[in-house]
Parts: C-alpha cells; structure tokens; sequence
C-alpha cells in the first residue's frame, strides 16, 4: 500500500520560509544564548518541509525572478552600509546572520506579495 502525499502549494512553501527566517531573526536579536537555536533549526526545517511540493510553472519564475532582484539590490545596500561602518567599528557575526535571514525572510514576503496581487486581479475581472 502506497501512501498518498499531499502536495503543498508553493505559497505555503515561501510562508513557513519566512516565518522561519522571522523567528531565527527575533532569536538571534533578543536572546542571550542564540547559539543553542541552531541546535533545534534542522528539525523544524525537517519537520516544516516535509513532503512534496507543487512544481515552478513560468508565472511563479517571474514572480520569483522579481523577488530575487527586488532582494539583491537591497541586499548589496546593506553590505555595503555594513562595509562602511566596518571600516572603523568590529561588526559581530550575528549581524551578518540577520543580513541573511532578512533577506530570505524578504525574499519569501515579496514572492507571496506578488502572488497575491495577480490573485487579487484575477478575481476582480
């Protein structure tokens, strides 16, 4: 007997993403300890992405593409902003963790954001 899988929908995907990349993020920034959260981060990644996802079809490669660059130029202003105030104060690797978190945390929001406006166009004609 074959169990049946239920396949996830690619906005689910990108929502447990950046729920995840929040989280870590409000971890890293307001506990003293942060280090043991990487202890318990594989297993919720394990347990969060189980199972099969839908498949990219063209429409969601742009809206990804679209995501991609929108993060990558946000993500080139911040190092950038951080190399500046490197060159004369120490910049703690948790803020880099954070710089990456962000950006998945960016990246997923602005995916699910342009998913939903063609949605929202798709309904109201």
């Amino acid at each position: 007997m074959k169990k049946e899988t239920k396949i996830k929908s690619l906005r689910s995907y990108h929502a447990f993403l950046a729920a995840l990349s929040l989280l870590t993020m409000l971890i890293i920034i307001f506990m003293d300890n942060w280090g043991d959260w990487f202890h318990v981060l594989p297993i919720l990644v394990a347990i969060c992405f189980e199972g099969k996802f839908e498949k990219n079809d063209e429409l969601a490669r742009q809206h990804l593409a679209k995501a991609n660059t929108a993060v990558m130029w946000a993500l080139i202003a911040v190092l950038v902003m951080s190399y500046l105030r490197g060159r004369f104060h120490p910049i703690p690797a948790s803020r880099y963790l954070i710089f990456i978190c962000a950006a998945l945390f960016l990246r997923s929001v602005l995916f699910l954001i342009f998913d939903r406006v063609l949605e929202i166009e798709e309904k109201g004609e």
